[in-house]
């Protein structure tokens, strides 16, 4: 065996996978959500605490899998991933709010305009997490 399949392998390991991406943004949601249940209904908790906890849980589970398992990125300072990924969170958290009320006010669904933010966002946001948030 050749050391340059060896070593083309190798690189196309370190290739972030989208699929993975995809992966943790639903295991993500699912932990959100399952969180968010398990706050309010086991622990009798108000709404507005169960929601907040679900997302936070998430927003960790997401942060720590994107950066060790999609982006298999263990070597890049995790407090300036942290920061970045943070910053990226705020700024989807206001296109979001500003797509679907635009979306929504030129005469979309709820669930259009939300799905069409959601879609786009997908996206950018992978295109982000991997030039910027867990650059090498």
């Amino acid at each position: 065996m050749s050391v340059e399949p060896l070593a083309v392998r190798a690189r196309l390991a370190l290739v972030p996978n989208p699929a993975r991406y995809l992966v943790v943004g639903a295991l993500s949601f699912a932990v959100d959500y399952e969180t968010l249940v398990l706050v309010r209904h086991v622990f009798e908790a108000p709404l507005w605490l169960a929601t907040t906890s679900g997302f936070w849980v998430s927003f960790l589970l997401n942060f720590a899998l994107s950066r060790l398992w999609t982006f298999q990125d263990s070597n890049g300072h995790p407090a300036g991933q942290l920061v970045r990924y943070a910053a990226l969170v705020a700024v989807n958290f206001t296109v979001t709010l500003v797509a679907v009320s635009v979306l929504h006010g030129l005469g979309l669904s709820l669930l259009l305009a939300k799905a069409a933010t959601v879609g786009t966002l997908t996206v950018t946001t992978f295109l982000a997490y991997k030039h910027w948030v867990f650059r090498d």
